[in-house]
């Protein structure tokens, strides 16, 4: 099942990071350190929900697939990468957002062991980014893949915003595990 990381928290969680980066208007007010903290937990708290979910058959891509193949008059006595009829496929399959949650722009995997060095995975889409990364003690490495031809995927612009986030994060982390 797919672990989806969209959600209002986590929205809310990168918008408290990021404030610092945004151009500031009158009135504004930065959030506290403890503030911050308190998003990320939110946003922590929902993505380890949504993982339990979609590993216990609670999530919605898995079964949404399912019912768009049956709709299409696939069914598990179908033959092997069977594709059905795409005229039978119910009307909110093809409009938006659904239909573009089909096809990822940013796919990632993880599969941390302690003898993986390197994680390696592909992009899903044509301008789409694959991202795969191992959690270690002291590093998070990651190997960011793109395909050429995109104009719209940039894979160093991404490992820069990703090492900004990381670097955002640790920042608002520090002293956080020492303070308990």
């Amino acid at each position: 099942e797919c672990i989806r990381s969209a959600h209002w928290e986590a929205l809310e969680m990168a918008k408290a990071l990021c404030q610092d980066t945004v151009a500031v208007r009158p009135g504004f007010t930065p959030l506290s350190k403890s503030q911050k903290l308190s998003l990320i937990n939110s946003a922590m708290a929902k993505q380890l929900q949504v993982s339990r979910d979609a590993t216990t058959g609670q999530g919605v891509d898995r079964h949404l697939m399912a019912l768009g193949k049956v709709a299409q008059g696939v069914t598990p006595l179908s033959a092997a990468l069977s594709v059905g009829d795409p005229e039978k496929l119910p009307a909110f399959m093809s409009e938006e957002p659904f239909s573009s949650s089909a096809t990822w722009a940013l796919s990632t995997s993880n599969v941390t062991t302690p003898w993986n060095v390197i994680f390696n995975f592909g992009p899903v889409s044509d301008d789409g980014y694959g991202v795969g990364y191992l959690i270690h003690d002291h590093e998070i490495p990651v190997n960011i893949t793109s395909w050429k031809p995109s104009k719209v995927s940039d894979s160093d612009l991404m490992a820069d915003s990703i090492e900004a986030s990381l670097t955002m994060l640790q920042e608002t982390l520090d002293g956080v595990a020492d303070a308990k």
